[in-house]
């Protein structure tokens, strides 16, 4: 038998992330839901979480092939990967703008990555 209180909750449902974002449920099942939802967002860990990652040569030689062929999608890259091309096409003498068009970033994101990567504009 459930002995948590729920008299004054606005919720329809507990025990849910989804309970405690919509209907504002606070009951202990809940945010224990709540904290578990979480969790893998603020470790790094998630599904939303591209930043983090390793390097895979392979999508790099795919994205860079696709790039130079003019393939119309953008690649899809975690944020290493995006900085290794952005370092790549530098070196090759792309420009910002050619590179943001690329890859779909905007132009400032490519001067980001040049300059977390360390590396100069081409001349």
């Amino acid at each position: 038998m459930n002995t948590t209180d729920r008299t004054g909750c606005p919720a329809p449902l507990h025990g849910t992330s989804w309970a405690y974002q919509r209907h504002h449920c606070r009951c202990p099942d809940t945010r224990t839901a709540m904290r578990k939802w979480r969790k893998p967002q603020v470790a790094g860990t998630g599904r939303h979480n591209r930043n983090r990652g390793p390097v895979d040569p392979l999508n790099i030689d795919i994205a860079l092939d696709r790039i130079r062929w003019g393939t119309a999608t953008p690649p899809i890259l975690n944020v290493p990967e995006r900085r290794a091309i952005v370092a790549t096409l530098t070196e090759q003498g792309w420009t910002a703008r050619a590179i943001a068009t690329a890859l779909g970033l905007a132009q400032r994101n490519v001067v980001r990555h040049r300059s977390a990567n360390h590396v100069a504009a081409a001349a």
